[in-house]
């Protein structure tokens, strides 16, 4: 009888490896891709530095043109996946693999926004870190907007020099003129009145 459960046991694990074989790459990738994204949804470090190992993309199928891409482009990539839970040393892992860091899905949002709209700070610095563009709108605005309509007053102190940093030199000079304009005329109107 062990015989006989041995012999299933390992006629079944040679089906299912001949099977993954013969898999066409699109059906092969897909199922790759949604193992890495569930992998850094979990924060499972491990299993995420495995399946890069294996050669695992962590691009979005729907960025690389594939052409089941109107499949995947409703679905989130690794690193926005990781960074919803906060996951920065995943976020990390994938972006030095070659992660792209802003990547909208189709509601527009990017990892960015989903860390700082959650007030997962160390996952906003890992991004940042890795080249994302702390600009780049979404739905519900750029990521600092978002962090401070949920109140993360934490996470939008991260963002604030950043953002404030891609602004073009003369935008920041119109801020700094028009800050210094309101707080003359607030100082004129008080005097005025005493």
């Amino acid at each position: 009888m062990r015989r006989y459960v041995i012999a299933v046991i390992v006629s079944a694990l040679w089906v299912a490896a001949s099977r993954a074989e013969m898999l066409p790459p699109a059906e092969k990738r897909a199922g790759e891709f949604l193992e890495l994204t569930e992998a850094a949804k979990a924060g499972n470090r491990r299993l995420v530095e495995d399946l890069l190992r294996r050669g695992v993309d962590p691009k979005h199928p729907a960025e690389s043109g594939e052409t089941d891409a109107q499949y995947f482009a409703s679905m989130r990539d690794p690193v926005q996946s990781a960074a919803m839970g906060g996951h920065a040393g995943v976020i990390e892992i994938l972006l030095e693999a070659g992660a792209t860091p802003d990547w909208q899905c189709c509601s527009g949002e990017t990892a960015l926004v989903l860390a700082a709209e959650r007030g997962h700070a160390e996952a906003v610095r890992a991004l940042l870190a890795g080249g994302a563009k702390p600009l780049l709108m979404g739905d519900h605005g750029p990521p600092l907007v978002v962090a401070l309509a949920e109140r993360r007053f934490s996470t939008a102190a991260i963002l604030l020099l950043p953002t404030l940093f891609t602004f073009p030199v003369s935008v920041l000079c119109a801020l700094v003129g028009l800050i210094a304009a309101t707080l003359l005329w607030r100082l004129f109107r008080r005097r005025g009145a005493a």
